[in-house]
């Protein structure tokens, strides 16, 4: 359980990395055009990222929907599950990050 949270975490800290890398090079114009269309292609990638945050976010909203306060059922969406939806994008940003710190 908690090697799973510290995946999700890892994410979140990925994603922070490369987003502030995205905020500081984005608009140098010492950094050339492959630089900006470096960043670029990070920022698509954030992108997707952001989708896929939207898609959770409407299927815990979903979840609390249709249950009642007084009923326990669980979730559809549980953190093995979310794991899962989240490798690919963890995978992407650790990649992301290797390249940034070269």
């Amino acid at each position: 359980m908690r090697e799973l949270i510290h995946m999700l975490c890892d994410l979140g800290w990925l994603y922070r990395k490369v987003s502030e890398y995205i905020k500081q090079h984005r608009e140098e114009l010492a950094f050339g055009l492959v630089g900006q269309s470096f960043c670029h292609v990070l920022n698509t990638e954030l992108v997707a990222y952001y989708r896929l945050i939207a898609i959770l976010a409407a299927q815990i909203d979903e979840d609390a929907e249709t249950r009642r306060p007084s009923e326990r059922v669980a979730s559809s969406l549980t953190l093995r599950t979310l794991i899962v939806w989240t490798q690919d994008p963890l995978d992407k940003m650790r990649l992301m990050a290797r390249l940034i710190d070269r």
